[in-house]
């Protein structure tokens, strides 16, 4: 079926498909496909698009859904996404009026939120198969807010395992891997001051360059009761 257009199914479909094409009637102009609720109350559907797989049968095996949700007041509006899993259809993600987004969870707090991880699952995996300079900063997260007074990355971790897990250098506040400059939380780790408050050497052999030492204080300073081994 086409509407504004002569020929439907530009994309070329195979001949046993159902197709709707909309054109606009102009350069410039496109189609659109409109659906609209007259007096959508509470955070109740204002429309929704379904996918739906019946698998030779009469009711749907599985299906999946883009629907739009009134969203606090008549002029705010949400979007989700709804997936089925093992014949369970429920809503993947959710975009709020104010651009929060949720994975797995309908109340997002944050500009991202993920809940709902089983025993295991990764929350966030972030691969790059580059391993050479030309990488350019691929696979990474970049934290950047120069009047931001709050704390830029907050690990609340309660479990047996490690809080966090570095495979390579770690740079906070420092030019220089393997520094850390700066305000690091509250007790029982605080680094403070203009220079490296904690330093961890590996096997060079330069002046403040140790095997596997830990060094308190400037590392302009030295000082026997500043050096751990």
């Amino acid at each position: 079926v086409g509407i504004g257009i002569t020929t439907p199914n530009e994309g070329g479909f195979g001949a046993n498909s159902n197709v709707l094409s909309i054109a606009g009637n102009s350069q410039n102009e496109f189609g659109v496909l409109e659906l609209i609720s007259t007096d959508v109350t509470g955070a109740n559907r204002i429309g929704e698009i379904r996918f739906g797989n019946l698998d030779a049968g009469s009711s749907f095996a599985s299906n999946a859904g883009i629907r739009a949700i009134r969203d606090g007041a008549d002029n705010s509006s949400a979007m989700s996404l709804w997936t089925t899993n093992a014949g369970t259809f429920h809503e993947a993600i959710r975009i709020q009026a104010d651009k929060k987004v949720g994975l797995g969870t309908e109340t997002p707090d944050a500009k991202l939120d993920i809940e709902g991880m089983a025993a295991g699952e990764q929350a966030l995996l972030i691969t790059s198969p580059r391993n050479d300079a030309l990488s350019n900063g691929l696979a990474r997260i970049n934290i950047t807010d120069a009047n931001c007074p709050f704390i830029g990355l907050q690990i609340d971790h309660a479990g047996t395992g490690a809080g966090l897990v570095c495979n390579g250098d770690i740079l906070i506040g420092a030019s220089t891997a393997q520094d850390l400059n700066g305000s690091i939380g509250e007790s029982p780790l605080q680094v403070t001051g203009a220079e490296p408050g904690l330093q961890l050497y590996g096997t060079g052999t330069g002046t403040y360059s140790h095997s596997g030492g830990i060094a308190f204080g400037s590392a302009g300073g030295g000082g026997a009761d500043r050096d751990f081994f």
